[in-house]
């Protein structure tokens, strides 16, 4: 992906310590990247934008917030024809991430989202699926405190990142038709070589390419 330019990102995730360890990784990832695209609700608590520190606090959107840009869709895709499991192969999975945790499961609503568990920490995991508009993404995640655009195969993709706990989530959108996204996420657990950009290298490495293997919309 080429980055077009630094925006913001504010959302609401949370950890809840009492569900099993799967359980707490699909709620959260749910949370994170399926509510900035429009396909979950949000759940109790508020995230530090990722490479923050604790104490600081996370700016609120602006009363005159710029306009939401539109987006371009060069390369149109269909949403939903793969079922969102099926879209990466494990193979892939463990060549960009490295050995899993578990089998893939659907989740989200109507299946919207698949929950690749990862074995590099306790929480972390990968997750696939498709988003409402690409406007509504940019507006979950308004010019604050580091989003960006940029561009998969001449499709905008909205890119974020943030942290909560001991693990950093960064989350990517790809314009694939007029109200749809295509949305990948990935979760990795604080450590000396994880930090936003690692966590979004990694993402950003996977996505395009599986991105290509949707069927032309």
């Amino acid at each position: 992906m080429e980055r077009v330019g630094r925006q913001g990102v504010r959302s609401t995730t949370a950890a809840l310590a009492h569900l099993p360890r799967f359980a707490l990784l699909a709620f959260v990832l749910l949370a994170f990247v399926l509510l900035a695209a429009g396909c979950a609700r949000a759940v109790e608590g508020t995230a530090q934008p990722a490479d923050s520190t604790a104490s600081s606090p996370v700016p609120a959107r602006p009363s005159s917030a710029r306009p939401v840009p539109s987006a371009v869709v060069a390369a149109p895709r269909q949403a939903d024809a793969v079922p969102p499991c099926s879209v990466a192969t494990q193979q892939q999975v463990l060549d960009a991430f490295g050995a899993l945790a578990g089998v893939p499961t659907s989740t989200g609503r109507g299946g919207s989202g698949c929950v690749w568990p990862l074995a590099s920490g306790p929480g972390d995991g990968f997750l696939v699926g498709y988003g409402r508009s690409y406007a509504e993404v940019v507006g979950e995640h308004p010019a604050a405190t580091g989003a960006f655009a940029a561009d998969s195969d001449g499709n905008s993709t909205w890119l974020w990142c943030e942290r909560a706990d001991t693990h950093v989530y960064c989350g990517a959108a790809v314009a694939i038709g007029a109200e749809r996204t295509f949305v990948t996420g990935l979760v990795r657990t604080q450590g000396p070589a994880v930090s936003r950009s690692s966590v979004l290298g990694e993402l950003e490495a996977l996505t395009v390419p599986l991105l290509r293997t949707l069927p032309a919309g």
